[in-house]
């Protein structure tokens, strides 16, 4: 049994005004570094506070040349041998688990679960987490400038037959803040029977559904199967199936879900932006001043320096 100080204390530090508080800093540095928004990343912001998801093809905000470097950097780990051979004993462990491990996901670079790293601030997937028009988009979204939380270089498998959805392939609302901005990159072609991410549009921050199965925290929420599409209407349901190099920028503090694969396995990078009133820490080792010298205002922010 938990201390009973313990949910009236986390629902102290996510109370507006202690949020507020904590990211006051965040703010006064956000406006004091102005910098203007492309109309794509514009619209993209737009979107996400009226509906909690928005996409964009990677092209269409950063250019036709991006996608190209990014695939060969995400290549060079999916093609590894180790790394195939880790998949190959992960497909099969998964073949025979007893469903208790979340044993879908493959880890190519970094992971919730593992030892915290140095964060490799030269690899082309993480200055593009870091890049300024990245973390302008987030920050226009949250009103200050984010912190980077997370980021993550998937191979998401195929499950066996007859498994059930479970898991983050269940509808859910993530637990680290009241505010949460993940930024997924399909480096393949994602259909029905490839695990497509799933959003329940306005479940977010202001969103008509926001009162469903609210986050408790410091955890979220995981409402019964089939309790949800009882109430929503299919209109409010996105299921993003979309070319390699399509860009979702989802609030996950709103119900989604995705990695439910059938046919084929998914290939994509996720980076995750929270405020600084997160509940869970950063999973990578904060660099120092010099290393991150190559990082905009922004990015060295949002890393902590």
């Amino acid at each position: 049994m938990k201390n009973p100080f313990f949910f009236s204390y986390h629902r102290m530090l996510a109370s507006a005004p202690i949020w507020r508080w904590r990211n006051a800093r965040a703010g006064r540095f956000f406006r004091f570094n102005p910098s203007s928004l492309s109309v794509p990343a514009e619209r993209i912001v737009r979107e996400v506070k009226r509906e909690g998801i928005a996409e964009a093809p990677l092209a269409e905000l950063f250019g036709g040349v991006l996608f190209g470097e990014l695939l060969v950097a995400a290549r060079a780990f999916f093609d590894a041998p180790d790394f195939v051979q880790k998949v190959a004993a992960q497909r099969d462990g998964f073949a025979r688990e007893d469903g208790n491990k979340k044993s879908f996901f493959a880890y190519a670079l970094g992971s919730p679960l593992g030892k915290k790293e140095p964060l490799p601030l030269t690899h082309p997937l993480i200055r593009f987490a870091l890049n300024e028009q990245l973390l302008r988009i987030a920050g226009s979204y949250f009103g200050f400038a984010p912190q980077f939380a997370s980021y993550s270089l998937l191979q998401t498998l195929v499950s066996p037959e007859k498994e059930k959805a479970k898991f983050s392939q269940r509808w859910h609302r993530d637990p680290e803040d009241t505010q949460i901005l993940k930024v997924f990159l399909y480096f393949n072609d994602v259909n029905a029977g490839t695990g497509p991410f799933s959003y329940i549009k306005k479940s977010h921050g202001g969103g008509k559904w926001r009162h469903l199965y609210p986050q408790v925290p410091p955890f979220g929420s995981y409402p019964p199967d089939g309790a949800l599409e009882k109430i929503i209407p299919p209109e409010d349901i996105a299921v993003c199936t979309a070319p390699a190099g399509t860009l979702i920028f989802a609030d996950t503090s709103g119900f989604h879900r995705g990695g439910f694969c059938t046919e084929k396995d998914r290939y994509h990078f996720v980076a995750a932006f929270t405020s600084w009133a997160a509940t869970q820490p950063i999973t990578y080792l904060k660099p120092s001043l010099s290393d991150a010298s190559s990082l905009g205002p922004l990015g060295r922010f949002a890393v902590g320096l």
